[in-house]
């Protein structure tokens, strides 16, 4: 009887958190949509333009992933492969690749937008960044 009751407890404790799981999974999902329609509205993309430039960021994207995935770093998993440490050179390998693709994604976009909506692209990933970097910050006191 006891066994049973605490199988209760469990099954009702576990739904209980996977649905709380599933709210923040969709909020965070939903939070995600509703900046892109900011940055696309901020951006005045065109229907076709939108297109193309979400291909663009997507496959920079993955190319980005697999560039931190080959020295160690998995993005997907939040977590990093602690038997490596990135020493000087290679972090600076890293970063030059990941410099290399910025450009390539950038040359890319440049083909499908209008300078007026390059520069506010450019904005865009300057205001993101010092976000980023005012979190990183904040959680380091």
């Amino acid at each position: 009887m006891k066994k049973i009751h605490f199988i209760a407890i469990i099954t009702t404790l576990l739904v209980v958190l996977s649905s709380s799981l599933v709210a923040q999974t969709n909020q965070n999902l939903n939070d995600i949509q509703q900046k892109v329609a900011s940055i696309k509205q901020r951006m005045n993309l065109s229907g076709e333009q939108s297109d193309k430039v979400g291909f663009i960021l997507e496959d920079g994207m993955e190319t980005r992933k697999v560039i931190l995935k080959k020295y160690g770093i998995d993005l997907e998993n939040r977590n990093s492969d602690s038997k490596s440490k990135l020493g000087f050179r290679k972090m600076r390998k890293l970063k030059g690749e990941l410099s290399d693709e910025k450009e390539k994604t950038l040359s890319k976009l440049s083909t499908v937008l209008t300078p007026e909506q390059m520069e506010e692209y450019q904005l865009i990933q300057e205001e993101m960044s010092e976000k980023l970097k005012a979190r990183i910050k904040e959680s380091r006191k």
